[in-house]
């Protein structure tokens, strides 16, 4: 069974992103040994998507978001000890939201999802050091996490390599 070759579809948008956003942070110091921070960002990002072939995908969201941040950091004896809490977001870039098709191959087309959305990431971690040691453990969660996705297109075999939230 060989294939030939296949048609895309035309295919034509228009992509406008702005982003705002402002942070704040507080340090302490509790002794020589002992220190502490919080912070906090805001961001206020707007989207539009505007598929100038097909009004019909258009999108626009708009996104408030709060990401926190803190720290600790004590000496225990010998041991230095540093605590830490972040929040951030990877935002999909212009090329996973384009809707336009790419040929690879015969086979393979790779196609953007405008419909993504940012993926919010949550770490913890926890590094000690003695003397000349470094042992660090962290955690991560990932909320909408952006991944590559592939799937058959049409009964000919046509794969299309794409983007997706897990």
């Amino acid at each position: 069974n060989e294939m030939e070759g296949a048609d895309l579809p035309n295919s034509s948008s228009k992509v406008k992103d702005n982003t705002y956003a402002a942070f704040i942070q507080y340090g302490v110091a509790f002794s020589r040994n002992t220190q502490a921070s919080i912070g906090l960002r805001f961001e206020h990002v707007s989207f539009e998507y505007e598929d100038l072939s097909d009004p019909t995908g258009n999108l626009s969201r708009n996104y408030n978001n709060l990401f926190p941040s803190a720290s600790f950091s004590t000496v225990l004896g010998k041991v230095r000890m540093m605590l830490a809490f972040s929040s951030k977001t990877q935002r999909p870039s212009f090329w996973q939201l384009n809707n336009s098709m790419m040929y690879h191959n015969r086979y393979v087309v790779q196609q953007g999802s405008p419909t993504l959305k940012p993926s919010i990431e949550n770490t913890v971690s926890l590094t000690t050091m003695f003397s000349i040691f470094t042992l660090g453990a962290s955690y991560s969660h990932y909320s909408d996490l952006i991944s590559n996705w592939s799937e058959q297109m049409n009964e000919e075999g046509l794969i299309r390599v794409s983007y997706k939230n897990l």
